[in-house]
C-alpha cells in the first residue's frame, strides 16, 4: 500500500483497540470543527480534522499490517469491487 502520510510512531506503540479509540476521538474533532466552522465558514480548519482522521485510518492500517499480516492492497481492492458492484462510482 502506498501511504500518503509519513509513518506515525504509534504504528509500533499502540495496540489495535488503542488506535480505534484514537480513530473515534479524532471523528468528534471533526463533528465539534464543524460545529465551529459552519459558524465562521472555516472549511480548512474542517479539511485539517478530515486529514487528521485519514493519517489516524493509515496508522490503522499500518498496525494491521504489522500485527495481524493483512494485506491491505488486497483489501483495497476488495472494497473497490464491493462498491462498485453497489454502484457508488460513475463510469467514465
Amino acid at each position: 500500500m502506498e501511504y500518503r502520510f509519513p509513518k506515525a510512531c504509534f504504528v509500533n506503540t499502540n495496540h489495535l483497540i488503542e488506535q480505534i479509540h484514537h480513530l473515534r476521538s479524532e471523528l468528534i474533532e471533526i463533528e465539534e470543527e464543524y460545529d465551529k466552522s459552519e459558524m465562521s465558514l472555516d472549511s480548512c480548519a474542517l479539511a485539517i480534522e478530515v486529514l487528521d482522521l485519514l493519517h489516524s485510518c493509515e496508522t490503522t492500517l499500518r498496525i494491521l499490517e504489522l500485527d495481524f499480516c493483512i494485506d491491505i492492497d488486497d483489501m483495497f481492492d476488495h472494497v473497490v469491487a464491493k462498491n462498485k458492484a453497489r454502484g457508488y462510482y460513475k463510469e467514465g
